[in-house]
């Protein structure tokens, strides 16, 4: 039989420290491949380095990444997300090495002073409210934050611009709307669709139990940021929501 094989990349000189809840981020630095930012290995590891993985030759490259203008970089986190859009790529939201919640962006950008260099830049808009745990996309030029975790729980699964949107689902089961938990989930944008399919996730309650979600979804994102150019007229602000979308210029 044909069985799927699975290999091991060969260790090479130099090499990442262990760890796992980073972010692993598709660019090119020079050809194809995997920016490494973050994560947990024997603590909460530095923003103030970065790991790119060639995927040609499989071998690793480490960068020492620039502070912002005024000096400072973004905290060491893990939980956190990241996307690559028009002006490099966009961190936001994680867990600190004290476990706390984050709600700060910053954007990391190649800068070109005689070499090749990453440097960090803080984005003009944060996330509405700290959550960890969630997934970032890039599409049509906004980026597009979708579950996680904050410190409080709020009914609204998407947020643009800090205001809530309305998304209909006519899911049942059993003859009530079926619960979906929008944290602990996989989220992939479909390219060339416009759709982002988001699968699995659920989640533990010491009074509840464990629940865990039972279908998927689908979030057309062109709908979603037109109603996010919509929202910006409203004054209704969602300071508790699941998911949030802002365009890349205030990235």
């Amino acid at each position: 039989e044909n069985s799927p094989v699975v290999k091991q990349v060969p260790q090479s000189n130099p090499w990442p420290t262990a760890r796992w809840r980073h972010t692993a981020t598709k660019i090119n630095i020079g050809g194809p491949g995997l920016l490494i930012l973050g994560g947990i290995g024997e603590t909460v590891l530095s923003l103030e380095e970065a790991w790119f993985l060639d995927t040609e030759s499989l071998t690793w490259q480490h960068f020492s990444v620039e502070p912002a203008l005024d000096g400072s970089f973004p905290a060491p986190r893990h939980s956190h997300a990241a996307a690559l859009g028009s002006g490099g790529v966009l961190v936001c939201g994680g867990l600190d090495a004290e476990e706390q919640i984050l709600g700060d962006a910053w954007t990391l950008h190649a800068v070109f002073d005689g070499c090749f260099k990453l440097a960090w830049r803080r984005a003009l808009s944060p996330l509405p409210q700290p959550r960890y745990g969630h997934s970032l996309h890039e599409h049509l030029g906004h980026f597009i934050v979708v579950g996680g975790i904050e410190a409080r729980y709020g009914p609204a699964p998407v947020c643009a611009y800090g205001k809530p949107l309305d998304i209909q689902c006519d899911a049942m089961k059993d003859g009530e709307p079926e619960i979906f938990m929008w944290h602990n989930l996989a989220s992939v944008l479909l390219e060339g669709t416009g759709y982002l399919l988001v699968i699995g996730g659920g989640g533990n309650c010491f009074s509840f139990g464990t629940h865990l979600n039972q279908s998927a979804r689908l979030l057309n994102l062109n709908e979603i940021i037109k109603a996010a150019e919509l929202a910006q007229t409203s004054s209704n602000l969602c300071t508790q929501c699941l998911g949030f979308c802002w365009p890349r210029s205030q990235a």
